[in-house]
């Protein structure tokens, strides 16, 4: 019942009241309760449309975190290696390639992997006439990504993060004294004679490694390549049992007298097209080149001939990248390391005499004071 409430209907059918009091039962409509549950059921449809969203995102922030750690990581461990190579050398000597490369690998935190780093390039440049050393560093690592928001940027499932540093460090300015000169690193445990013999001048062993081997008939037969060596300039024994060389075997050469010879010998050979050996010490001409030998035996600075991939093999300075600064040509190894090149080849000027036939590194080290050298 409507009491002392004047009521107008709207030309719209809908009506206004004013003054009194309602009385009576309660109008048709929706109760309560119901707009409550609405707005509970609502809120569920956004949580969850949202949540979703708002994982990946959680998730996503976590892979970008990972990767941010990993490349600060490289970051610093770069620039530790090479401030190691460049002032934190031993007394009177300078760190070699594998010296400055162990440090960076020891250097690497949890959680990244140790194993996991990808060495680009390590490059050692000892003083030059102005007393100048730099040291370069190139490293890289795969960060595996847990999220799939994230793996929609990266196909293969990484994220590869790099990190490059360079140091260059002048010991002494100006007018130099006695004072101000380093000490003079002490001499190389061997000489490179004329005959290419490495003639031993203390007691050491060395470990000799396999650096690769690229070698291919032009018909696409293949030619299989051994290795011998000799102490003594003359006799060789074979290496690695005399079985084929696929690269990358190493072995550690003990009890090296002062006054030895070490000689390389390699052997390629494939039935009805070739059988030749050359051995380092000896100075094995060209068809076309009395100049130019079938063998390189090198030490740290010694010049390498700019020599292209045959067939599509890799360039002799890409083949020997950790070995070699690109920018003259010259070879990059440690105080106690040398390489020896071969090709057998019969023409100097052929594309094929690429000097990827063979290519062996020995590093030689004093065994009372030091470990066998890290292999790169």
């Amino acid at each position: 019942m409507l009491k002392g409430i004047a009521v107008k209907q709207g030309l719209d059918g809908t009506l206004e009241m004013s003054g009194g009091r309602l009385h009576g039962s309660r109008s048709p409509g929706r109760h309560p309760c119901g707009r409550a549950s609405d707005r509970q059921g609502q809120s569920l449809v956004e949580v969850a449309v949202v949540l979703p969203v708002v994982l990946l995102l959680i998730s996503a922030v976590i892979d970008f975190s990972r990767i941010y750690n990993a490349q600060y990581t490289l970051h610093r461990i770069t620039n530790e290696a090479v401030n190691y190579g460049t002032l934190m050398k031993g007394a009177g000597d300078f760190p070699s390639r594998t010296d400055v490369q162990t440090r960076l690998l020891t250097a690497v935190p949890p959680p990244l992997s140790a194993a996991s780093v990808i060495i680009n390039s390590v490059q050692v440049h000892k003083p030059d006439s102005e007393g100048r050393e730099s040291v370069a560093v190139d490293v890289s690592y795969d960060v595996p990504i847990l999220t799939p928001l994230m793996s929609w940027f990266f196909s293969d499932g990484n994220a590869r993060v790099s990190s490059k540093a360079q140091r260059s460090y002048l010991f002494f300015s100006g007018q130099p004294t006695l004072q101000s000169l380093p000490p003079p690193p002490p001499p190389p445990p061997f000489t490179i004679a004329s005959t290419n013999d490495v003639l031993i001048n203390v007691n050491c062993s060395a470990r000799l490694k396999i650096v690769g081997t690229q070698i291919q008939a032009g018909n696409g037969q293949p030619v299989l390549m051994t290795a011998k060596l000799s102490t003594n300039g003359n006799s060789f024994g074979e290496l690695f049992s005399g079985n084929p060389l696929q690269g990358g075997e190493d072995v550690i050469v003990s009890s090296l007298m002062a006054g030895s010879k070490v000689a390389v010998s390699a052997r390629a050979f494939a039935p009805g097209l070739i059988n030749k050996s050359y051995r380092s010490n000896e100075k094995n001409s060209f068809q076309d080149s009395s100049s130019h030998t079938h063998q390189y035996v090198l030490a740290n600075g010694d010049s390498l001939p700019p020599r292209p991939g045959f067939s599509g093999q890799t360039p002799l300075f890409a083949f020997l990248a950790p070995f070699v600064d690109t920018g003259n040509s010259m070879m990059v190894l440690g105080r106690k390391e040398v390489a020896v090149l071969f090709e057998f080849n019969s023409t100097f000027n052929s594309p094929a005499a690429d000097f990827q036939d063979l290519v062996v590194l020995l590093q030689f080290y004093d065994p009372a004071t030091e470990s066998p050298p890290m292999v790169p």
